[in-house]
Order: C-alpha cells, then sequence, then structure tokens
C-alpha cells in the first residue's frame, strides 16, 4: 500500500470512495503487516494506571474520530492488548431490522478481541489487580460513508478471575453503571466509576445529546445504513446488542493452556478459511429491559493475528445516536 493509502486511511475520507470489499481488502493489508508471532509483548496496566494516562482528548476522541486508522503508532491505553480477524457475519431471517442488519444480509469486516485491562492471568491474581474485562469491536466498511463499527464490553465482576472465566462472559453493547458492579474491591470500583465519569465528561465536551450515556452505545446507525451504502433513516433499532462465544470456539480457547488472550486468539484459531461456514459467535439483540433474542452468526475467515497496526493504530469509533 502506498503513502496516499495510508493518507487517505488515516484521514478517513479518502479511504470511503473504495468499495467496501475494496476497504476491507486493503485495510487487512495493512492489519497483517508486520504480523507477530508468540509470545507477545505482555501489556500488564491496570485500570488505575490506564485512566489516570489517557485524559479527556483521549475520552472524547473515541466518540468524534471516524477513521479506520489512526496516525500511528500512538498510545493505546485501553485495551491494548488485542489481535484481529476477518470475519463474515450472516444475519438470521428472523430479524427485524432494517440497514446492516436486515434479514439475510451477509457482511463482511474485521473483528478485534482485547484484554480491556490486562493481558494476563499472572496480572489478574492479584487481589486489587486487573479487572478480567474482554472487549470486542466489529468493523463493516461502508461505500461513501465512516465504516459501521459496534464497541462490546463486558460487565466488570470481581468473581471472575481468570481468563478461562471472562471468555465465557458475554460482551455487550450496554452495560449496567459502575455502581451496581458486582463483587468488586475498593480500587477496583473506583476505577470502573471513574472509567465512566470520564466518558460522560468526553460525550458532554464532544455536546452528545443529552440522552446518551455513558452505559451505553449506540446501535441506530446499524439499521440505518447498508455497507452498500443504502440508508434507511429514523429506521427502528434494539436497545443493545450483545456477542458471545459459541461453545465451539470456547471449549479451544480454554483448552490452551496460554495466559495471554491473544497467543489463546492466534493458537486456536489457525484453521479459519475464507469460505468457513462453522459460526464461531453469536450476535443477540434485545429491546430495553427485555430478553435476549438471537440475531447474528460470526464466522472467522481468517486467523486472529497481532501487529503494531493492530494495536496501535485500528480504530473503532464509539457511536452516538444515528450520526
Amino acid at each position: 500500500m502506498g503513502d496516499a493509502d495510508v493518507a487517505a486511511w488515516e484521514t478517513g475520507v479518502g479511504a470511503w470512495e473504495w468499495t467496501p470489499d475494496v476497504q476491507l481488502e486493503r485495510l487487512w493489508a495493512r492489519c497483517r503487516a508486520e504480523a507477530q508471532r508468540p509470545p507477545f509483548a505482555p501489556e500488564p496496566p491496570t485500570a488505575d494506571t490506564a485512566i489516570a494516562a489517557a485524559g479527556l482528548s483521549y475520552y472524547a476522541a473515541a466518540f468524534y474520530r471516524s477513521g479506520d486508522l489512526v496516525e500511528g503508532p500512538r498510545q493505546r491505553h485501553f485495551h491494548k492488548a488485542g489481535a484481529a480477524a476477518r470475519v463474515c457475519v450472516r444475519v438470521r431471517s428472523s430479524s427485524p431490522w432494517t440497514g446492516a442488519l436486515r434479514p439475510g444480509a451477509e457482511l463482511h469486516g474485521l473483528l478485534r478481541l482485547s484484554s480491556v485491562f490486562g493481558a494476563q492471568d499472572d496480572h489478574w491474581a492479584a487481589p486489587d489487580g486487573p479487572l478480567p474485562v474482554l472487549g470486542a469491536a466489529l468493523k463493516l466498511p461502508v461505500y461513501r460513508a465512516p465504516s459501521l463499527n459496534l464497541l462490546l464490553l463486558q460487565a466488570p465482576d470481581g468473581a471472575v478471575r481468570t481468563l478461562d472465566g471472562a471468555l465465557g462472559v458475554p460482551l455487550a453493547t450496554a452495560l449496567p453503571s459502575a455502581a451496581s458492579a458486582a463483587n468488586l474491591s475498593a480500587p477496583q470500583r473506583f476505577a470502573a466509576a471513574e472509567n465512566e465519569a470520564r466518558s460522560a465528561a468526553a460525550l458532554r465536551a464532544i455536546e452528545a445529546p443529552a440522552a446518551q450515556r455513558p452505559t451505553r452505545l449506540s446501535v441506530e446507525r446499524w439499521c440505518a445504513l447498508h455497507p452498500s451504502g443504502a440508508r434507511s433513516p429514523g429506521a427502528p433499532s434494539p436497545w443493545a446488542l450483545r456477542l458471545r462465544l459459541r461453545a465451539e470456539a470456547l471449549r479451544r480457547l480454554r483448552a490452551s493452556t496460554a495466559a495471554d488472550l491473544r497467543e489463546r486468539l492466534w493458537q486456536t484459531t489457525w484453521r479459519a478459511r475464507p469460505e468457513a461456514t462453522t459460526a464461531w459467535a453469536t450476535l443477540d439483540w434485545c429491546a430495553e429491559g427485555g430478553p435476549w433474542k438471537p440475531l447474528a452468526d460470526i464466522a472467522l475467515q481468517t486467523r486472529f493475528l497481532v501487529s503494531p497496526v493492530i494495536s496501535a493504530q485500528l480504530h473503532f469509533q464509539h457511536l452516538v445516536g444515528e450520526q
């Protein structure tokens, strides 16, 4: 990829003129450049150190920056230990939604999984150590518009003390308030509350709608826009989406003895191939206060990879409203 292409990715606008499949091919080529092999460099920051290092502008950039790559390398205070793969998302025929989530849609993009506050079990084992919280981010390139990005997190729970335990916890776009987080030590509860407060301050700084909550990321744009560029403005949307690993994926990841999430992902997904049809994860949807219902299946099309671009430059915008 030439210098002009890199500049287009960093600013966003030029890259959006490419078709979604070309965008994905070029973006993945950048991500797999300089791909690394395990063991990976440890990324053990605690919640306290990450939050202390990340100022208001850092939080705000997550909401207003729309490009797929940022000028890098940049310091990533959260989600530092991550790996990415190409995926196919197949929306079920029972979907009641429009846009990218319309019934039968087949979507192609990137999925990144990460440790939010720590990378290894030995760091999580400390009594007041990093919260064993995992994050996921899904990106679908769109024709002549910013990518569709879905950010999902686990609710912090002090009873989950190992990577094996964290892998079984679903990740969602809406979480309970830090005040109601379960079984946390005093330092962990403070860190969770401070993270929520700084997210709220960032939303105010960018003049987000008053109704936007720091504990719920928007999914409206996913029903208002299809990767082809077709729009359904004002379309109804779910209250929240969540991702959960399928039983076979969970079994394989837990069978690994690696302490590092990235190494487990790298080791256990080597069989992934473009024609894969076996679902690796499931997306569910819910109305506010309602039950979760299955929405789509996610199949891996490549192995999870770790690279400097995936670690320090790949960006997933946190959505506010339909945008």
